[in-house]
């Protein structure tokens, strides 16, 4: 009795074994990657599962976001903001001889005058949010000059201490005015209840102000 004839190739019977295999390789592959997918990916319920908040931390946490709402709604000190703002300002600048700027009279300028210490600072750059506060030293005086571009509002101011005053821009009023920051307290730039005192300031053009103080110090960022 003679043998059935195949009518399957070498070949073929080849591709057909590797198709099943490939099959059940892809089979098993998918419960091992879902498994490896739930454990590597990060899920609220899981991270609290294993890192659960304690109740003085939920506490700070609280309290932390009623400090934030109390000063999102404003006080006697500031108008409500519209936004919360950390920048620091710009502490102790570079300050250079009037020969070495290169600027045209008529660039916009504020000028200062701290005992017979005569400083300009370009307007444009201040238009910056990182260039709003200066805070330097003229003649052992702390200075500070303030610029809100938005409002087109520049103040001055200056105190008692030693080195120069650690002010920042804290935030943006509902009437796209900059608030300022001073020992964690916010201010409107231009609120009377800001523990400092006002200098002097001529805003001005940098020809003007050159022509009447042939010494001045400049600040060119």
């Amino acid at each position: 009795m003679s043998r059935p004839r195949s009518f399957l190739s070498n070949s073929t019977r080849k591709n057909i074994l590797g198709g099943v295999l490939a099959s059940v390789i892809i089979c098993a592959s998918i419960p091992l990657a879902y498994c490896a997918y739930q454990i590597n990916t990060f899920s609220p319920q899981r991270h609290l599962a294993l890192r659960p908040v304690s109740k003085a931390q939920r506490a700070q946490e609280l309290a932390e976001q009623r400090e934030i709402d109390q000063a999102m709604e404003g006080n006697e000190k500031h108008p409500p903001l519209q936004a919360l703002i950390s920048i620091d300002g710009l502490k102790d600048p570079h300050l250079v001889d009037a020969s070495e700027a290169n600027l045209e009279d008529s660039d916009e300028v504020i000028g200062v005058k701290v005992e017979g210490v005569e400083c300009a600072l370009l307007i444009k750059p201040m238009a910056a949010p990182e260039n709003h506060i200066i805070n330097m030293m003229l003649d052992d005086q702390p200075v500070t000059v303030t610029y809100c571009d938005l409002a087109n509002c520049v103040r001055v101011v200056t105190d008692e201490s030693d080195n120069s005053i650690a002010m920042n821009i804290g935030g943006l009023d509902i009437y796209n005015r900059m608030v300022v920051e001073l020992n964690g307290e916010l201010y409107a730039q231009t609120s009377k209840l800001l523990p400092l005192s006002d200098l002097p300031f001529e805003r001005t053009t940098w020809g003007a102000w050159r022509r009447d103080n042939s010494e001045t110090k400049v600040w060119i960022p």
